[in-house]
């Protein structure tokens, strides 16, 4: 049986697929940081080329929350290294899920790399948190 990726135009080696990695809904619980990770598939490399996400309270049912006090770092299990200088808030870069963030350079990500995701809740509500990270998958032939 063929992958999807099979179907699509190789450049110099490589065949690029479209993906989204997305961890499972961050429970970000009022004054606490909240640690989770993300382990990329060992088939491919993987290009971050937007972020994108929303925030919902703890309603029923939740409502998004454009302005939710959450600050987001992440890291790369290949460098261990930070992404961002300082924790950033989640709607500076994330946004509401309506609009992406289009990162200036695309993010190259090598396979079975995991990434750890730091969402601190600065403010007094509990909340979901649900970062994506959209890009491609790059397939080596």
């Amino acid at each position: 049986m063929s992958t999807p990726a099979q179907h699509l135009p190789a450049h110099g080696g490589q065949i690029e697929d479209f993906f989204v990695y997305a961890p499972e809904p961050v429970l970000a619980s009022a004054g606490k940081t909240a640690t989770v990770h993300l382990i990329l598939d060992q088939d491919s490399d993987f290009s971050v080329q937007k972020l994108t996400g929303f925030v919902t309270d703890q309603g029923v049912p939740p409502v998004v929350q454009v302005n939710a006090l959450v600050l987001i770092q992440w890291r790369a299990g290949g460098s261990g290294r930070d992404i961002f200088s300082n924790p950033i808030p989640f709607a500076a870069l994330f946004g509401s899920g309506e609009l992406p963030f289009i990162l200036p350079t695309p993010r190259l990500l090598r396979a079975g790399t995991t990434i750890t995701i730091d969402v601190s809740n600065i403010g007094s509500t509990d909340y979901k948190v649900y970062p994506c990270f959209v890009g491609k998958k790059v397939f080596t032939l």
